[in-house]
């Protein structure tokens, strides 16, 4: 019987080790806790649903706050939340409310079913291709805006990827917002005269490309040098080796398809093999060599 009720006891508290039960209470503001995501210091992730529409789930952000703290911490989620307000993109999760709760400040955002990159997932090459190139058009949205944003803080927890490979870009805790002869930053260590926004744009390629480089761990590459070749640039140690841009980076990766330059390349060098002279032709083959090694 002891060893009975001692399985039970155990069995017991692995359920609920999987299964706590949720006491933050959103109810009042229309929303039921379903569970939590992701907790750190000073901020909890949880996925909850909208009790005005049972279908919609939401994931609500939630500042903790020790007595004490200073303006400039709510000034930074007020921040977050100007900056979301203004964006629309489907690779960026939007903005739907903003609650004061007795024990702190939430941000209610869309919900993304997809999973972090900083969960234990495996892609192939062509998949992380597709990774991205679809991270690197949500770079293009923030940067070519008429003020363009820099989100500060890509990471591998704050991109999250679907079972269908579509990339979303979250946390912007640390954006950066680039307006004519003004700046505005969560960053309170940022000095508005030191920055310089080429830099700041090639601080973000760089860390989308540390998490494509994560990705691409013990995976071989052989038949992508294109690529391989496009994210060393990315991740270039001199700043003035990275890309300029997001948009030149899109391109940069984008800019050949191997099968069709290999096809398009062999019909040219088989016409004018067929015109030339020996010589000609040995050229063409140690050119051909040149390109692909």
């Amino acid at each position: 019987m002891k060893k009975l009720l001692s399985f039970l006891t155990k069995d017991i508290r692995e359920f609920w080790t999987k299964n706590p039960v949720y006491t933050f209470e959103l109810s009042k503001y229309g929303y039921q806790v379903v569970k939590e995501l992701e907790s750190n210091s000073g901020c909890r992730l949880y996925l909850a649903q909208s009790l005005k529409k049972p279908n919609n789930l939401v994931v609500i952000k939630q500042f903790q706050f020790a007595r004490g703290r200073a303006w400039s911490d709510f000034e930074t989620i007020e921040t977050e939340i100007q900056v979301l307000k203004g964006l629309e993109h489907p690779g960026i999760p939007r903005y739907v409310d903003s609650l004061e709760t007795d024990d702190g400040y939430c941000l209610v955002l869309e919900y993304k079913q997809a999973q972090p990159l900083s969960e234990a997932r495996s892609f192939t090459p062509d998949e992380i291709e597709q990774i991205t190139v679809s991270g690197l058009e949500i770079l293009i949205y923030l940067q070519e805006r008429s003020s363009p944003i820099i989100h500060g803080n890509i990471e591998l927890q704050n991109v999250l990827v679907d079972d269908d490979l579509n990339v979303y870009l979250t946390d912007f805790g640390s954006a950066v917002t680039i307006r004519k002869n003004e700046l505005t930053s969560n960053n309170s260590s940022l000095n508005p005269f030191d920055f310089n926004t080429q830099d700041l744009i090639k601080a973000d390629l760089h860390g989308f490309g540390k998490v494509l480089t994560a990705l691409q761990t013990n995976i071989k590459f052989a038949e992508h040098k294109h690529f391989r070749r496009c994210l060393e640039k990315l991740v270039a140690v001199n700043s003035n080796d990275r890309y300029c841009s997001a948009q030149e980076a899109l391109r940069s990766f984008s800019n050949t398809s191997p099968i069709c330059t290999i096809e398009t390349i062999l019909s040219m060098f088989m016409f004018i093999s067929s015109q030339a002279s020996l010589q000609i032709v040995l050229l063409l083959v140690l050119i051909l060599m040149i390109f692909f090694s």
